[in-house]
C-alpha cells in the first residue's frame, strides 16, 4: 500500500486489537480492528486425554488446572482418561496451552488449527 501523503510504501502492523497500514516516512496510518479468527470459529472441541500410569506431580497439577479439578480428581483422570467436550476454539486454545508442555497424551476433535 502507497501512503497517500507521501506516496512510500506503507508497512503492515498487527498489534493487539489493532492492525492497518503506517508509513515510516510520515507516520500516516490507516488502522482498524483486528478480530483474532480464534474469536469467529463456531466448532466445538473435544479434547481426549488418554489414561496412562504416568501419575507424576507436573502432569497432575496440569490437569488438575485443565479440568479446574483437585488433584485426587486429576490423578483419577490420569489413570482412567477423560474427554472434556463441548469446547469453543478458545477455550480449547486455552486448555491445550496446559497441556503443551506436559508428557500427557491427548487428542483434539475436530482437528484444532490454531497456534497453541
Amino acid at each position: 500500500m502507497t501512503c497517500d501523503k507521501c506516496k512510500k510504501e506503507m508497512v503492515y502492523f498487527h498489534e493487539g486489537h489493532t492492525c492497518g497500514w503506517r508509513c515510516d516516512e510520515c507516520n500516516n496510518s490507516v488502522v482498524t480492528t483486528y478480530i483474532d479468527p480464534i474469536r469467529d470459529d463456531d466448532n466445538i472441541y473435544t479434547i481426549k486425554i488418554m489414561a496412562t500410569s504416568d501419575t507424576k506431580a507436573n502432569n497432575v497439577k496440569c490437569v488438575a488446572k485443565a479440568c479446574n479439578c483437585s488433584f485426587v480428581e486429576a490423578k483419577i483422570i490420569l489413570t482412567s482418561g477423560k474427554e472434556i467436550g463441548g469446547l469453543d476454539a478458545v477455550s480449547t486454545r486455552d486448555i491445550l496451552r496446559l497441556l503443551k508442555p506436559s508428557t500427557i497424551d491427548y487428542s483434539v476433535s475436530p482437528e484444532f488449527s490454531y497456534d497453541i
